[in-house]
């Protein structure tokens, strides 16, 4: 008689802590892709205007967790150096990419599947005969291609 308490109790008590882990990851998945979209999307305009020496204007972030991590938004505008005398460099409409949150943790970063809606790209002029199309900021020339 004992015995079978014991087991009623331990039953009980791993149905509740299961139950109590199930409405955490609940709440976890609802509460923290906002925050995370938030704490990112910084992130990536930082990285994005770093790598493509230009500025980065990104309208929309928004990230879902699940089985597969869903990354989507847009607009995504990219113009070097911040010209505003010819067409952005790149223009995105909306994105949108699916990775899992292991290949996310990794390095390198992985994403498994991109759909780019409304994608642009335009070459602008060199601003002056003889001088590169992309000069750098800080004046410095660009290395050449080897041929």
């Amino acid at each position: 008689m004992a015995r079978s308490r014991w087991f009623r109790r331990v039953g009980i008590a791993l149905a509740v802590l299961v139950a109590a882990f199930i409405i955490t990851a609940a709440l976890a998945a609802a509460l923290l892709p906002p925050r995370i979209a938030g704490w990112i999307r910084p992130r990536v305009i930082t990285v994005l205007s770093r790598q493509l020496d230009s500025e980065v204007e990104l309208g929309e972030l928004t990230i879902t967790l699940g089985a597969q991590v869903r990354i989507s938004g847009g607009p995504l505008v990219v113009r070097h150096q911040g010209r505003r005398d010819v067409a952005p460099l790149l223009r995105i409409a909306r994105f949108e990419g699916t990775t899992t949150l292991r290949q996310l943790l990794r390095a390198p970063r992985r994403v498994d599947d991109i759909t780019l809606t409304g994608f642009e790209v335009a070459i602008p002029p060199s601003r002056a005969p003889g001088q590169p199309r992309f000069p750098r900021r800080d004046g410095r020339p660009r290395d050449r291609i080897p041929e």
